[in-house]
């Protein structure tokens, strides 16, 4: 469809291109890693206060929250990516 003066109207109005969108996701992101650290705090508690007993899968959980709470925020399909980059960097001294 085009106007009368033969353009055709933008995609979208400038009103919505400038919407900013992000406190959704970011209120989300942050509910459920503090759901995540608490989960994890129980689990380790309950592990070393109670059961006296810290195993290799309780070591590997704790390393992954860790490992998760460094990663920055990003697209969901480049946080890996951001996460490989930025610990293999850290370990290898390369940028």
């Amino acid at each position: 469809m085009s106007s009368p003066s033969g353009q055709s109207p933008p995609p979208f109005p400038p009103e919505f291109l400038a919407e900013d969108c992000r406190d959704g996701p970011r209120i989300g992101i942050w509910a459920s890693m503090g759901v995540a650290v608490v989960v994890i705090a129980l689990r380790v508690y309950a592990r070393v206060g109670l059961l006296k007993n810290f195993g290799l899968d309780d070591t590997l959980i704790v390393m992954a929250g860790v490992s998760l709470s460094w990663s920055p925020p990003a697209k969901p399909r480049h946080s890996l990516q951001i996460l490989f980059f930025s610990t293999h960097s850290k370990l290898t001294g390369r940028t």
